[in-house]
């Protein structure tokens, strides 16, 4: 089986979580009974995907670490210990503050409570996710400063960073108005028409 047709083969199913409308992506391959997500929300709908397809999670990939991207972390990590949390090192920071993931000011007071588990990712580094398929980052900051996107092959996870004919939100205490602008116009040099873009909301 040649690559393309291989990469072909990856799935993506997207959850619409309740709060603000976020997405929480499950990636996964039919010959591979592990999966990763992008981002965790509800995790009740997680674990109920989960449980209908016999698959386990081995990874998270948070985007950013606003708190409608990550507030079901603590009930994930409850049941899968070993899962990997990969994030920024700027996400590392706002997994363990209230105040930077914003949950302060939804009267939610989240915090991230195994630090052990984050992997901190920087600009390039690229990943194995299954025997020959790879996962790309990219730092994206702007809308927040722990943003990262993702490339599978076509598949372009962007989290707030872009969001198809929305503008993006540069408004947060640790958002930056220049570096979303430069980070639009990065992800969109990396866009070909076959590719399938799998925004944060």
């Amino acid at each position: 089986m040649n690559c393309q047709n291989f990469y072909s083969q990856i799935k993506v199913h997207t959850i619409v979580n309740s709060l603000f409308s976020s997405k929480t992506y499950v990636i996964y391959h039919n010959n591979y009974n592990f999966c990763y997500i992008i981002d965790c929300g509800d995790y009740d709908k997680i674990k109920k995907w989960l449980k209908e397809n016999e698959k386990t999670i081995v990874g998270v990939f948070i985007t950013h670490t606003h708190f409608d991207h990550i507030y079901g972390l603590n009930e994930l990590i409850k049941e899968f210990p070993k899962c990997v949390v990969y994030t920024s090192n700027n996400g590392k920071y706002g997994l363990a503050s209230n105040k930077f993931n914003l949950s302060l000011f939804q009267g939610k007071d989240f915090i991230f409570n195994k630090e052990e588990a984050i992997q901190i990712l920087s600009d390039k580094n690229r990943l194995e996710l299954f025997t020959g398929i790879f996962i790309n980052i990219i730092e994206t900051p702007g809308h927040d400063w722990s943003c990262l996107s993702y490339f599978i092959d076509d598949l372009i996870f962007t989290g707030d960073s872009y969001i198809p004919g929305t503008k993006v939100v540069d408004t947060f205490p640790k958002s930056n108005k220049k570096k979303a602008e430069e980070s639009i116009k990065l992800i969109l040099n990396q866009v070909k028409s076959s590719s399938i873009i799998f925004p944060g909301h």
